[in-house]
C-alpha cells in the first residue's frame, strides 16, 4: 500500500443533497448544498442559493459534482467482533449458551486474526460504516486486530475484552489484578488523541502475511486520530465487582469509556440474582459502571427499574438486532427506552453470530422488529434509525463531532446514488425512507472516513479486497475454528 494513498485532500461536493437533522420532523431532512472538507474535518456548508467555488487546479485537491448524490454521516457500528469473521456460517443452529461455548474456542494465529478481522472491516466499509467499536474478546494478538483496523481505513473505538470469573469453576478465568494490567496496557499502548495526521501508510500488513509485532508499530501521527481505546470488561456473567470496580477506576484515570455486555440472555439475568440478588443492571449500578461514557450492549432482559437506572445514569445502550434473534437472545425494548431518553445505537456483533456487518440491514430489522412486538407501525421513524446509525452510535463509542454533517464535525460520509431504482424519489422524506428501508450496498457511490474517500463505487481505493480474501483463504484453511453440527450431520 503506497503512502501517498492515504494522503489529506481538499473535497468540495457541488450541489449535493446534504442530510440535515431537523428538530422539526416536518422540515426537509436533505438540503441542496455545496460541502467543503479540509483535511478531516467538513470546513463548511452552503445551502442553496449561497454557493462556493473551489478551483480545481493543486495538489490533494478534489471537486465531486454532486447532483446525483445523497450525503448522509457515515454509519457507526456500536459494537462490533470483527475478529470473528472467520466463524460465519461455522456456528449457526445455535442459542446462545450453546454458541458461546464453541466462541470461547475460537482461537486463530497472528495472520487469522488479522485476516478474519481485515474482512470484516472491508465489509463494513463497502455497506456505508465508517466507524466501529471493537471489543477484542479472547484473543492471543489483539495487536493484529487493531492493525487490521488501521490499515482497512476505518475510524475505531477499540477495547480488550477482560474477565476474572467464570460460572461453576473454583478458580477464576485470570486473576483480577492481571485482567486490569491487560487492560492498562492495551490502553496506554493504543488509544490515540492526536488531531489530523496520516493513517499508518506504509506500514500496512497486507503485503507481509506472517508478520509479526510484540506492540504498537504506529505512532500517534501515523493513526491520525481514528483510534480510540476503551476498557472492556466482558459483562458481569464473566467478572467479578472487584473487576469492575477496577474497570471504573482505570476509565477515570485515562479518560476512556466502558464497553461492556450486559442482559443479553436469560441465563445471565437469572445468573446475577443467583451471584448477587440483584439484577444485572442493579450491580452494574452499584459498582459505577453506569456513567454517560459507558455502551452497555444488548440490554434485552431489563424491568422498568433496569431501564430508569439506565436512564438516569446517562449510558448508552447498543442493540444488536440480528444477532439477538439468530441466538433467541430476545428483542431490546428500544421503544420504552427512547421515551426514557435513553440514546440507542446500533451493534452487528460478530459475523459468527449475526451473518454480516451491514448497518442498513440492521437499522431496517431493529425498525421492523419494534413495530411488531409494540402493534405500532410509527414507531422507530426513519429519522431515529439514522440517529441510531450515526450520532447515537458515535455517542456510544466515544466519539465527539462525529455522526453529524456540519461544519467542524469529522468528515466521515456516504454518498448514495440518488439515481438508483431504489432511491429515485422527488420527496425527500422519502427519500430518506427509501435510504433506510430500500437501500442496499449498491446504491453507495462513495464512502469517506476522516476525509479520505476510502470506497468509490464499490472498490477500496488502498487495497486490493479480491487479493486480501485470497489470502484471507490460504490463512483460513490453516485454522481450527470450532463447528456447530446443527444441520452438518455427524460426520461433518
Amino acid at each position: 500500500m503506497g503512502s501517498g494513498q492515504w494522503k489529506p485532500t481538499e473535497v468540495l461536493f457541488k450541489n449535493a443533497l446534504v442530510y440535515r437533522r431537523q428538530g422539526d420532523p416536518s422540515e426537509d431532512p436533505f438540503v441542496r448544498a455545496d460541502l467543503l472538507v479540509e483535511g478531516n474535518r467538513v470546513r463548511r456548508i452552503a445551502y442553496r442559493p449561497e454557493r462556493f467555488d473551489l478551483p480545481c487546479d493543486g495538489p490533494g485537491r478534489v471537486v465531486i459534482e454532486g447532483s446525483n448524490l445523497a450525503l448522509v454521516p457515515g454509519f457507526v457500528d456500536a459494537h462490533t467482533h470483527l475478529l470473528q469473521t472467520f466463524g460465519r456460517g461455522l456456528m449457526d443452529g445455535l442459542p446462545l449458551t450453546p454458541w458461546l461455548r464453541l466462541i470461547w474456542d475460537y482461537k486463530l494465529s497472528w495472520d487469522g486474526y488479522y485476516y478474519s478481522t481485515l474482512l470484516g472491516a472491508l465489509e463494513a466499509l463497502a455497506s456505508g460504516t465508517t466507524c466501529v467499536s471493537e471489543m477484542i474478546t479472547e484473543c492471543a494478538h489483539p495487536d493484529a486486530v487493531v492493525q487490521a483496523l488501521v490499515d482497512s481505513g476505518l475510524r475505531a473505538s477499540v477495547g480488550l475484552a477482560i474477565a476474572d470469573y467464570m460460572e461453576g469453576e473454583n478458580t477464576p478465568a485470570r486473576a483480577t489484578d492481571a485482567a486490569l494490567k491487560l487492560a492498562e496496557d492495551f490502553v496506554t499502548a493504543w488509544d490515540c488523541r492526536s488531531d489530523g495526521g496520516g493513517s499508518g501508510a506504509g506500514k500496512s500488513r497486507v503485503d507481509k502475511p506472517g508478520a509479526k509485532s510484540d506492540g504498537n508499530p504506529y505512532s500517534k501521527s501515523d493513526l491520525g486520530g481514528r483510534l480510540l481505546a476503551r476498557i472492556a470488561p466482558v459483562g458481569l456473567p464473566a467478572c467479578t465487582k472487584e473487576l469492575l470496580q477496577g474497570a471504573v477506576e482505570l476509565s477515570g484515570a485515562y479518560g476512556v469509556g466502558i464497553h461492556i455486555h450486559a442482559c443479553e440472555g436469560r441465563a445471565e439475568t437469572e445468573s446475577s440474582f443467583a451471584r448477587f440478588g440483584k439484577s444485572e443492571i442493579e450491580v452494574l449500578d452499584e459498582c459505577e459502571v453506569l456513567s454517560p461514557g459507558t455502551q452497555l450492549v444488548h440490554v434485552v432482559w431489563v424491568d422498568d427499574h433496569d431501564i430508569d437506572l439506565i436512564a438516569r445514569s446517562g449510558s448508552s445502550v447498543v442493540q444488536c438486532p440480528s444477532s439477538n434473534v439468530r441466538l433467541l437472545d430476545g428483542v431490546t425494548p428500544v421503544v420504552k427506552m427512547q421515551k426514557a431518553g435513553i440514546p440507542v445505537a446500533l451493534g452487528g456483533d460478530g459475523a459468527a453470530s449475526s451473518g454480516a456487518y451491514d448497518m442498513l440491514v440492521e437499522g431496517r430489522f431493529a425498525a421492523m422488529l419494534q413495530r411488531l412486538t409494540m402493534g405500532d407501525a410509527s414507531v422507530l421513524s426513519p429519522h431515529d434509525v439514522m440517529d441510531m446509525l450515526t450520532r447515537n452510535g458515535a455517542r456510544a463509542a466515544g466519539w465527539v463531532d462525529l455522526g453529524d454533517l456540519s461544519e467542524g464535525c469529522l468528515a466521515d460520509l456516504v454518498g448514495f446514488n440518488v439515481d438508483s431504482p431504489r432511491l429515485a424519489a422527488t420527496d425527500c422524506h422519502a427519500l430518506l425512507s427509501n435510504i433506510i428501508f430500500a437501500a442496499s450496498t449498491r446504491d453507495i457511490e462513495l464512502v469517506m472516513v476522516d476525509g479520505k474517500i476510502v470506497v468509490s463505487r464499490g472498490n477500496h481505493t488502498a487495497l486490493n479486497v479480491g487479493d486480501v480474501v485470497e489470502r484471507a483463504r490460504e490463512v483460513l484453511r490453516r485454522e481450527r475454528i470450532p463447528r456447530s453440527q446443527v444441520w452438518r450431520g455427524s460426520g461433518a
